[in-house]
């Protein structure tokens, strides 16, 4: 599922990337000179994050950076939510067409998966005794 997730994300973004660099323009949470640099490195590190969760040897830090790109975007989901009256969307699919509630759960749920790869990774490691 996080892999799906990912290589979705990070594909939708980089194929719709002027529309993607729009949005995340009107973002009050952007720095202006950063939009450039940030439009192509959110889906590359989106894409990064699924190709380590895909190969036995990167899965565990694959599993680390799924779950810091989601606390991170659920985050920034929420100070603007919070804060700010005019949000914008750069989401993508069906996810668009959602409340930033329903967004932010759905994020949950991609946290918690994370934390039970990370979970099962830990268990399954020989203990040192």
């Amino acid at each position: 599922m996080l892999i799906f997730l990912f290589i979705y994300a990070g594909l939708i973004k980089l194929l719709n990337l002027s529309f993607f660099r729009f949005t995340i323009s009107q973002s009050p949470l952007i720095i202006p000179g950063t939009i450039n640099l940030i439009s192509i490195f959110i889906p590359l590190l989106e894409l990064l994050t699924a190709l380590m969760l895909i190969f036995t040897k990167t899965y565990k830090i694959g599993l680390l950076f799924s779950l810091f790109l989601m606390n991170m975007f659920t985050l920034y989901l929420m100070v603007l939510i919070t804060f700010y009256s005019k949000i914008p969307c750069a989401c993508g699919g069906i996810l668009g067409k959602t409340s930033y509630t329903v967004h932010i759960l759905f994020n949950l749920l991609y946290i918690g998966i994370s934390l039970v790869g990370i979970y099962l990774v830990k268990k399954s490691r020989p203990s040192k005794t």
